[in-house]
């Protein structure tokens, strides 16, 4: 059947079917039927069969709990994978001849050197280029020999495990060699440095000075997360210093339960060169849990299509407020959004609020940033808001929209009443369907009076957050995705991640209308 028809008509065919899973720990519908359609498809040749696999398994998960329980994919398969997320399938890494990319993660409880044999088996893979590497401590001086092996990497990622109990995060920072931790991630890096083009580090693994001390002449792209680096301050703009080639920088501290001094990314008594002198290519710029007399506002590259200026927060807190866990106060945002109009190439941009967005809020950002195609207005804690906006007031919020004519996504927290309920005092929470309900509606009201808007998010409480009990809410918020369509069929699409890796929930599409 498919003999006679073109290879690039078929791959646009199989493509088209193709569901592409992201996977997120808690999603429920990990296990769900997936790809049916090209999985069909491929009963019918065996050219047909062979695009199919190259689809299906171009990346693949395994991390015990969802799929492929308790066995591995057949060979057949092994030279499509092209990357690859594991943490228990090692005897299939040697194999994997074609894989440019391998996810490892540990959990808290793995014990010191599990990761070892992984290292050395991905060590062997001739393609690779990127390597994740998630575990919950990195002071084994054996892992440098490992990664001495993989001198051909061009992206890496090293990150902790977050640990959700706060005892256990104590007795694990009581327990964990500091000192020789930050030895052994430090030399690691060195050695890469030259070549590396991504680079995805925790706070808690380096110093700010060792960074700032070395050559970065390839690299691309920084991103800084888990927690705020423990060593002596150093200002951004010296951090980033010997990156000439940086276009995305990404500072995605989580604030914490312990008590850290803030982070200020620039001080009004700064007498380096300013950030928009030393990254003036820079395109992508994200930071986290800014304080009010940061003066880093002021130096903002002019070549930036992405500002994310956005509130973090650990996964599980006290039931009092995380430190330095900041959104912008309503002064604070103009301040910013003033700085983003100055930006004439600028396309997307994230603001953390500490309170729900305002139409004169919309109306301002609007006329500041008419080109905008996606914006994300986020407030912080808004799991505790239980207001719910009135019908005028959700139309006074279309209007200063609909003069943003690029604008093809839009993330907001809008007040839809609560967004959690108890079912009894001690016992977990859950969304009500009366949240889901207002948002559905809601979503259609935007996608009527918005048509050229492609996906509309409202920020919700997370499946992470329902996980646990109500006194333990959790990290950056969730948002219930709507995908607007021409058809009168709604439909569930893939969880879509926000750009500074907030927790999603699984979608539902409100149809428009043909």
């Amino acid at each position: 059947m498919s003999v006679d028809i073109p290879s690039d008509i078929l791959w646009r065919i199989c493509n088209a079917a193709w569901v592409p899973h992201i996977f997120i720990p808690g999603d429920v519908y990990a296990e769900s039927p997936r790809n049916e359609a090209v999985i069909k498809m491929s009963l019918a040749s065996s050219r047909l069969r062979s695009f199919a696999l190259a689809l299906l398994f171009k990346e693949v998960y395994n991390w015990k709990r969802i799929a492929y329980k308790g066995g591995v994919w057949p060979s057949a398969v092994w030279p499509y994978i092209r990357i690859f997320n594991d943490r228990d399938l090692l005897d299939a890494l040697p194999n994997l001849i074609a894989t440019t990319q391998v996810k490892l993660r540990f959990t808290p409880d793995s014990p010191k050197g599990v990761s070892l044999p992984y290292l050395l088996a991905v060590s062997t893979l001739p393609a690779l280029h990127t390597l994740k590497l998630q575990q919950r401590r990195f002071d084994d001086p054996k892992l440098i020999d490992v990664f001495v092996e993989m001198h051909q990497l061009s992206s890496l990622g090293l990150t902790l495990t977050e640990l959700q109990d706060i005892p256990t995060v104590i007795d694990f920072r009581r327990e964990v060699a500091w000192d020789q931790e930050i030895d052994v991630v430090s030399e690691i890096l060195q050695f890469f440095s030259t070549t590396l083009v991504e680079l995805e580090v925790s706070g808690d693994l380096i110093e700010l000075q060792m960074i700032a001390s070395t050559k970065w002449p390839k690299l691309a792209t920084l991103c800084l997360v888990n927690h705020i680096p423990y060593d002596d301050y150093q200002y951004l703009p010296v951090v980033v210093s010997q990156m000439p080639s940086l276009h995305t920088l990404h500072c995605n501290f989580r604030a914490e339960m312990m008590l850290r001094h803030p982070l200020i990314f620039c001080s009004s008594a700064e007498v380096h060169p300013p950030l928009s002198a030393v990254l003036p290519d820079l395109t992508s710029l994200s930071l986290s849990n800014i304080q009010p007399r940061d003066k880093i506002v002021e130096q903002l590259p002019s070549n930036s299509k992405a500002l994310h200026i956005v509130a973090l927060r650990d996964h599980i807190v006290p039931d009092t407020s995380p430190y330095n866990y900041s959104g912008l106060t309503n002064a604070d945002v103009i301040v910013w959004i003033d700085a983003a109009a100055k930006l004439p190439f600028l396309v997307r941009l994230s603001l953390g609020l500490k309170s729900a967005p305002s139409p004169t809020l919309l109306a301002h950002i609007s006329r500041s940033c008419p080109g905008l195609e996606y914006l994300e207005l986020e407030q912080d804690f808004f799991e505790y808001n239980e207001n719910e906006s009135s019908s005028l007031t959700l139309e006074l919020f279309i209007v200063p929209l609909q003069n943003l004519l690029r604008l093809r996504e839009l993330r907001m927290s809008v007040e839809l009443g609560p967004s959690l309920e108890y079912l009894n005092p001690s016992g977990p929470a859950s969304t009500p369907l009366a949240f889901v309900d207002r948002a559905q509606r809601t979503a259609m009201l935007f996608a009527e009076k918005l048509p050229k808007l492609e996906f509309i998010g409202f920020s919700c409480a997370t499946q992470f957050i329902l996980k646990f009990d109500r006194y333990c809410p959790g990290s950056a918020l969730g948002w219930f995705l709507f995908k607007t369509i021409s058809t009168k069929v709604s439909q569930p699409i893939a969880d879509f991640p926000t750009p500074h890796s907030s927790t999603i929930h699984n979608t539902l599409l409100p149809s428009r209308g043909a």
